[in-house]
């Protein structure tokens, strides 16, 4: 299990610890007005949602850039003239925009900058502006990716793996090499993990309701807490109103089919928005029952797999007041249930063993913000209970096992923004979160308790006017792990340049993970074997550099970007057999390096998008017998490209995704080949008396390849999906 915190916005933080010592300067009440010249307090946010944009350039009408935003959307300028003054401000994912201020004598002009969405397809996927080097899709890229679910979507994003154990079995993600459990899933500011072993099942994620999905790789440990070793997904469900109504039906192969509707309303009080109330439910089924061939040394001949079916049933309900004000809050709660069958031991497959899951999560935040300083606070709960069962497992006894997890949280931050003491934006905050375990597969009395905090401080330096639209940012935490009774600490110290069309970054970070209860206390059987004196996984040095280079015109817009890395993980805890083929954790050094590059370009006049992708992450054991192995079932090499055309309300893409060697041991042996996975989507959008239709059929595995991630997890071949999505007008 890993630890989270959360925050209501995600944000890299940054600059020298020795500015600690100014905070009482900085939290004491400083009036708007100076001396000549005069200065410009602006907020730069989506039209749409009222989201801060990260990363928006700012130009002065001579074309000189005088900076970006930084993560709440800010930008301070000073030293300038009195008079009428014109801006242009542009952002990736967004059209460009023109505003005009007038400066005063020696006082600050204040002023909130709308940017109309104009959607970019990258990797067969909308992308909108994010944090250096991370990702982010709004409510419209994934409604037309044609994902179900969260391991679906994310298996099409550049630097991402998606380890999937056939069709219905648990699909995991990997970044920069990690495990899952180093992944932190984030879904409106609550954990999204299995109670024991600390990683995300992503195919029990339903993409229904969600409005936005941020993906941050690295050690983002400082700004998320622990559970965020290689990187973190935030998942937001939707907060404002696109349709008063949608719904969606879908049909496809292996037997699936599904339904999801929801909806919402919005309330005004003398004609100003106030609050909106949201609500859907969903539900899928899928019988699974596929050929499939044996490989070779296992005998081969032709097998079937039975129990690839799986059912899933959510709802949720939003409600949330609307952004203008001072006070703003949202509370959610939601419920999912799901079973389906599971694959077992890769080495043992079974066709009688289930799997069932239930989660209730309440989550809520709120936010008061008064001459600029802000209060947040955000408390979560949760119930979740997972049993499986296989009454006649191929190897062991059989066994039937529930595990219950009862957790809850609470975190609050106070800060100021834009400021005249010399900083953009400081903040200091603390969390606490309880749990409570109970598992029959757990060693002892199988129960576990414990509380953890942390408190963290973070700073980013808009307001220090500094040369190249430079823009430090620091962060650091402090943790206390309930367990041991340890304390654990993370910094990210970052800086950000704006040079024209060319953005540049670059980080150093730390982080830390302590060992999962599952880890620790997995109760000892047939083929496992638990590891009590486990220590916790670190991060000591991650350094991280990157690019993006943005050439907008009337006919072509490109954009190339990238980044690399550089950090050994220490302690990193991976499960592996022994010479009897006892599966048991173990500490391990691994060095981990690598690099990704993106190119997408958009041929306006002809509807033409195209874009391709590569990465390199060489993550292998630093120990005698393993040393130099790349750790077991992490490709190399990952690569990807799409071709897309859209028009007249018609739009097709072809993308392809390549999955380079694995090995399934930590040794340089029996690898699985490379293949390739080609995915194609027909879609069409017209409108009726007011209601907006858009069916879409997708194809996957094209050319009906069956290679599977994992070995021994067999894949269907071609599959394929078609859903109607009917929409009323707009909210």
């Amino acid at each position: 299990m890993r630890i989270f915190s959360f925050l209501r916005e995600p944000a890299p933080r940054f600059l020298l610890c020795g500015t600690l010592c100014g905070l009482p300067f900085w939290a004491a009440p400083l009036p708007l007005s100076g001396q000549f010249p005069g200065e410009f307090v602006g907020r730069v946010v989506d039209a749409v949602s009222g989201a801060g944009i990260f990363g928006a350039r700012v130009f002065l009408s001579d074309g000189a850039i005088r900076g970006a935003t930084n993560p709440e959307g800010q930008i301070h300028l000073r030293g300038l003239e009195p008079g009428i003054v014109q801006l242009s401000v542009e952002a990736l994912g967004y059209r460009r925009a023109e505003f005009s201020i007038r400066i005063l004598n020696g006082s600050v002009t204040h002023l909130q900058m709308p940017l109309h969405p104009e959607a970019l397809t990258l990797e067969g996927l909308e992308a909108r502006t994010s944090h250096p080097g991370g990702r982010a899709f709004d409510e419209a890229a994934i409604r037309d990716s044609g994902a179900r679910t969260l391991g679906d979507f994310l298996s099409a994003v550049p630097g991402v793996v998606v380890r999937r154990r056939g069709p219905g079995g648990p699909e995991e993600i990997s970044l920069r090499g990690g495990e899952s459990d180093q992944v932190l899933i984030l879904i409106d500011g609550v954990p999204f993990a299995d109670p024991l072993g600390g990683g995300a099942d992503l195919s029990s994620v339903s993409l229904s309701g969600v409005g936005r999905i941020e993906i941050l790789p690295g050690a983002q440990t400082a700004r998320f807490g622990s559970g965020a070793l290689s990187g973190v997904v935030l998942i937001s469900t939707a907060r404002t109103l696109t349709s008063p109504f949608e719904g969606r039906i879908e049909a496809g192969s292996l037997g699936e089919k599904g339904v999801a509707f929801h909806g919402g309303k919005a309330f005004s009080r003398s004609g100003i928005p106030s609050a909106l109330l949201s609500a859907g439910i969903s539900g899928g089924t899928a019988e699974g029952s596929f050929p499939f061939r044996h490989d070779a040394f296992l005998g081969g001949g032709e097998a079937r797999r039975t129990n690839a079916d799986w059912a899933d049933q959510s709802v949720f309900a939003t409600l949330a007041t609307a952004k203008p004000g001072p006070h703003s809050g949202h509370l959610r709660v939601s419920m999912d249930r799901g079973e389906r069958g599971i694959p077992g031991k890769s080495f043992a497959p079974s066709d009688s063993a289930r799997q069932d899951r239930s989660r209730v999560s309440l989550a809520g935040g709120w936010e008061w913000e008064m001459e600029g300083q802000v209060l947040l606070l955000s408390v979560h709960h949760l119930r979740q209970e997972v049993h499986l069962a296989d009454p006649a497992p191929p190897l062991g006894p059989p066994f039937d096992t529930r595990t219950a997890l009862v957790a809850s949280g609470i975190e609050g931050e106070f800060g100021r923004g834009v400021s005249r003491a010399g900083f953009g934006r400081w903040a200091i905050g603390a969390s606490l979160r309880s749990w409570q375990i109970d598992s029959d597969q757990l060693s002892g009395p199988g129960q576990v308790d414990r509380i953890d905090g942390s408190v963290h401080f973070r700073l980013d330096g808009t307001g220090l006017d500094l040369p190249a639209g430079a823009t430090p940012a620091f962060a650091v935490r402090a943790h206390r792990d309930g367990a041991t009774g340890d304390w654990l600490a993370a910094h990210d110290l970052s800086l950000g340049l704006a040079l024209g069309p060319l953005s540049l970054h670059t980080a150093h970070r730390s982080g830390f993970s302590p060992p999962s209860p599952g880890d620790l206390f997995f109760r000892e059987g047939v083929g496992i074997a638990p590891n009590p004196e486990l220590r916790a996984e670190r991060i000591p040095s991650e350094f991280e550099a990157g690019f993006s280079l943005l050439r907008a015109g009337e006919n072509l817009e490109l954009q190339l970007s990238g980044e690399a890395f550089i950090g050994a993980v220490r302690d990193m805890i991976v499960w592996m057999p022994d010479f009897r083929f006892v599966w048991r954790p173990g500490n391990v050094d691994v060095h981990r390096r690598g690099a990704t590059l993106r190119g997408d370009l958009a041929l306006r006049p002809w509807g033409v998008r195209m874009g391709g992708h590569w990465t390199h992450t060489r993550a292998t054991y630093d120990r005698g017998d393993a040393g130099g192995s790349q750790v077991a079932y992490r490709p190399r090499h990952t690569a990807g490209a799409s071709l897309g055309w859209a028009g007249r309300g018609l739009r097709t893409e072809l993308r392809a995704r390549y999955t380079g060697l694995r090995y399934p041991v930590p040794a340089p042996i029996n690898a699985l080949d490379p293949f390739w996975n080609v995915e194609g989507t027909v879609g069409f959008t017209g409108t009726l008396g007011g209601w907006e239709f858009s069916p879409l059929l997708r194809v996957d595995r094209l050319l009906d390849d069956r290679s599977p991630f994992i070995h021994a997890f067999p894949e269907p071949g071609r599959t394929l999906r078609f859903e109607l999505r009917v929409r009323r007008g707009s909210g």
